[in-house]
């Protein structure tokens, strides 16, 4: 069975650090995640088209990390969760105004 839940984490621009506003969809996904013992999560992050390439696929990155180690320390178990971070190869919008650009 797969099970797709998005949350939409509005990262501050070039931090991986979790906002507050947040941590309450965070653990709303934690308690659904917590039912499942047999599950197999992946947490993918996008970032938008503005900038360097590389930064974005490292800052994408660190967004997931971040993510993960905030279910881990909740009590997800670790080794489940494919934490992946897409840059902008994979955009979850179309990049073309400020408003799909802000949705990452």
């Amino acid at each position: 069975m797969r099970i797709y839940l998005e949350l939409g984490i509005h990262f501050i621009s070039n931090s991986a650090e979790i906002p507050e506003n947040d941590l309450a969809g965070l653990d709303e996904m934690y308690s659904s995640l917590s039912k499942s013992k047999y599950c197999r999560i992946e947490i993918a992050s996008h970032t938008d088209d503005v900038g360097n390439e590389e930064s974005k696929l490292r800052l994408s990155q660190r967004h997931s990390d971040a993510v993960k180690a905030y279910l881990v320390y909740k009590g997800i178990y670790e080794s489940p969760i494919l934490a992946k971070g897409y840059g902008e190869k994979q955009p979850k919008t179309s990049n073309d105004t400020d408003l799909d650009k802000a949705s990452y």
